[in-house]
């Protein structure tokens, strides 16, 4: 997997791409740069949203560069790249595919912030896991391939490939900003379905 899929902000409006950049590239596959030939020939048509937005796992003209749920498969093998909630969705999966089991109690939990500190921001997505052996959970973010785990509490920091003036900039992003205690939702996510959230004595680095 690599970076952030900026460009997906970009062609569904989001404010990642729009905040500090000129409103036209909203509605834009802007940002694609650096990324594998199948992303370069993405379409851009920010009225599709989900599932529907991937047509062909040939064609990529047939599909759209918007955020949404891709196909776990089109993430990984195709595209290589994507936004937080699908990061951490692939993790999820592959976390799965390895062996740990909602229903065999070692939790890999999908996790959304509730909300971000600035402006109009759909949040940030994350994993929760315990281990076999493990009486807490961690947290794990493997956006932009950045720390991803601390095992001694949150993750320091994670990467966001964004952009400033309408150049691309690559900034680690600290837990002050994404708020990884204080911010979690109240209701999850997993393969099993929908979860209530353990509570903050529960993970590692959020008992405090």
């Amino acid at each position: 997997m690599q970076g952030y899929a900026l460009f997906k902000a970009c062609c569904s409006g989001y404010p990642e791409c729009t905040r500090t950049s000129w409103p036209s590239l909203a509605g834009t596959c802007a940002f694609r740069e650096g990324f594998n030939r199948n992303v370069q020939n993405l379409s851009c048509r920010p009225e599709e949203w989900g599932v529907s937005a991937w047509r062909s796992d040939t064609n990529m003209s047939q599909n759209s560069a918007v955020l949404g749920l891709f196909p776990t498969h089109a993430t990984v093998n195709i595209l290589r790249t994507g936004v937080c909630n699908r990061l951490c969705s692939c993790r999820d999966h592959h976390s799965t595919q390895g062996g740990l089991q909602p229903d065999r109690g070692s939790e890999h939990i999908q996790y959304r912030l509730r909300s971000a500190p600035s402006g109009n921001h759909p949040g940030h997505a994350y994993n929760l896991v315990r281990l076999p052996g493990d009486d807490l959970y961690h947290i794990v973010d493997t956006t932009g391939n950045g720390e991803g785990i601390n095992l001694e509490g949150v993750p320091h920091y994670f990467w966001f490939t964004g952009n400033f003036l309408n150049q691309p900039v690559n900034v680690r992003v600290f837990d002050w900003w994404v708020g990884y205690c204080n911010k979690i939702s109240e209701f999850s996510y997993n393969d099993a379905g929908d979860v209530s959230t353990p509570e903050n004595s529960s993970i590692c680095g959020c008992q405090g």
